[in-house]
């Protein structure tokens, strides 16, 4: 929760231009240890169901707790997707975090059409070809009811490489799994 509290505040904070939170001093509330070790993370921002910014990174060499603040501020004022958010927007906001787990290689081995290596809303999916890379988080997959390889070609979509790349023998294709929390929307409190 405290890095939930954490994020929101940072988001709040960006939003209203104040100046770039302080450097690397630990808030009381978050120093556990895990908070103090380098994550991946992305944060996402939705509002009203729909998406309206998410920016992470998937490696760092900050702590997960400087990292959510970092990210949480970008996803707030530079995902190059969206406007910026506006402060009338803040009440309505609802924040997600992912924590990234290790990144695990799929050998060539293992591949084949049905990515039958790749369970969708279980594992995310970062590939790179060249200079060229991509990641997609598990919830992905989940949200949009993609199967194995439709979330592979999406993937490569998004580092914009062909549909199929994922099976050249030229692309990484690394998976991951993610510790997903978030805050609840209203929709979702009053839902049974």
């Amino acid at each position: 929760m405290a890095l939930l509290n954490l994020a929101r505040a940072e988001v709040e904070r960006a939003v209203a231009g104040g100046p770039p939170a302080p450097g690397p001093e630990l808030p009381g509330e978050l120093e556990s240890g895990a908070l103090k070790l380098p994550a991946g993370i992305f944060i996402t921002l939705y509002r009203e169901g729909g998406l309206r910014g998410c920016i992470g990174l998937f490696q760092t060499r900050n702590s997960l707790w400087q990292a959510a603040r970092e990210m949480a501020a970008a996803a707030a004022t530079r995902d190059p997707r969206f406007d910026p958010v506006e402060p009338y927007e803040i009440p309505s906001l609802r924040i997600e975090i992912s924590v990234l787990g290790e990144l695990v290689p799929v050998p060539l081995d293992r591949r084949d059409r049905q990515a039958s290596f790749l369970k969708p809303g279980e594992h995310g999916v970062y590939l790179r070809q060249g200079e060229r890379s991509g990641l997609l988080l598990p919830q992905v997959a989940e949200r949009w009811g993609w199967e194995g390889d439709r979330f592979l070609c999406e993937t490569c979509l998004k580092a914009g490489l062909p549909e199929e790349a994922w099976l050249s023998p030229k692309t990484d294709i690394l998976l991951f799994r993610v510790l997903k929390f978030g805050e609840s929307s209203e929709e979702e409190a009053v839902s049974p």
